[in-house]
């Protein structure tokens, strides 16, 4: 700045702090917004007048150096998958503060990055008023464990975003379902409602998207997830049909665990893969700003609007398969062609029992919601 400019400035700024001139007159002439002449007397009267101030501050392109980006590319290589926050966050932890918008013109500059266009909706926001009034359930998959395909099964608080049960299996069958909303249950409480897609766990969906469909569902129907959460006093309620769009949070919050945890993975089995989400689950829960709320999960825990457990709900009967079977004159009943034969000395002769399946660990015998005995499976 040649030196009658920065002289000017300087002149006009004492004018204004002794009141002579007005602070739009002062930016007017300076060619600066009001926003910036205040930033610079401040500067000035901080310093006790130094005319040093007003000279340009050089800011040496850090984010270029050498060293800087040879680190960004080594992190890279060692999990192309990772996101740009993720490396951020990598380099954080070595005292090394970066933006995840250097990050990916770095990536970009040496061809390891490639922006993916996103379909842009616009949507209708919608937050749940406290902690447990919405839970969010959904399922992500992908080739994760080793090459292997992998499923996330997952609940999500509405309020809090945190991450309340999970459960890396297999298969996304309705027991493992189960497993993850039983988990939550008995942490937590019983939730309002649960926000599920319309899988044939949840519901048996059938509409007339053609016009030589006209099969309606049997309205008396229900799958065994919505039953028992019927008889908790948990409403289910599933998104419009063909709308996924509706699960946003879930599937952002699937995409950033795609980002941050997945290329991270180190374990060789699902018992390995579901203690180390847990450990990731913790520090998410706990250290993790969401974006959209500006808190963590953790802290928007209260107010609570789970509702506590009475102490008469029977979880074994009410989480579990159910099915019917006639007993016979032996007092037994079959089933996955294995005899059951039952100790009670009361005959049961032609009378229909209920049975609770634990497909894990054992078979529960209700008569008229009675319970009557308890088979392992081997």
């Amino acid at each position: 700045m040649e030196k009658e400019i920065l002289e000017d400035r300087f002149s006009q700024l004492r004018f204004l702090d002794k009141g002579l001139i007005s602070l739009n007159n002062t930016a007017a002439n300076l060619k600066l917004s009001t926003r910036q002449v205040q930033r610079l007397l401040k500067e000035l009267k901080d310093n006790r007048w130094n005319l040093n101030v007003l000279l340009p501050k050089t800011r040496g392109g850090w984010n270029k150096r050498d060293e800087l980006r040879k680190k960004v590319i080594l992190l890279h290589k060692q999990r192309p998958q990772r996101s740009n926050p993720a490396i951020c966050d990598l380099l954080k932890e070595k005292d090394i503060q970066i933006s995840p918008a250097t990050v990916r013109r770095i990536r970009i500059e040496n061809n390891l990055y490639k922006e993916v266009k996103i379909e842009k909706r616009y949507f209708k926001r919608f937050e749940a008023k406290k902690f447990g009034h919405l839970l969010q359930m959904d399922t992500t998959e992908g080739y994760w464990l080793k090459g292997s395909k992998a499923k996330l099964i997952l609940i999500l608080d509405d309020y809090s975003r945190a991450i309340l049960a999970f459960n890396w299996a297999e298969q996304d069958t309705t027991w493992n379902n189960m497993v993850v909303l039983r988990s939550v249950i008995v942490k937590y409480g019983l939730p309002a409602v649960i926000y599920t897609d319309n899988d044939s766990k949840f519901r048996v969906i059938r509409n007339k998207r053609s016009n030589y469909s006209s099969y309606q569902t049997d309205k008396n129907y229900e799958t065994e997830i919505k039953r028992a959460l019927r008889e908790l006093g948990i409403a289910l309620v599933n998104h419009p049909p063909y709308q996924a769009f509706c699960k946003g949070k879930v599937e952002r919050l699937f995409r950033f665990i795609q980002g941050r945890f997945i290329p991270e993975i180190k374990a060789r089995n699902f018992k390995e893969l579901n203690l180390e989400f847990g450990k990731w689950v913790e520090w998410y829960n706990q250290n993790h700003i969401n974006r959209m709320t500006g808190t963590k999960p953790k802290e928007r825990f209260n107010p609570n609007g789970f509702k506590p457990l009475s102490g008469k709900e029977d979880l074994d009967f009410i989480l579990s398969l159910r099915e019917e079977r006639k007993i016979d004159k032996y007092n037994s009943f079959s089933l996955n062609g294995k005899q059951y034969y039952l100790k009670s000395k009361e005959p049961f002769w032609g009378q229909r029992m209920t049975l609770a399946l634990n497909p894990d660990h054992r078979i529960r015998v209700y008569n008229c919601d009675k319970f009557i005995q308890e088979f392992k499976i081997n």
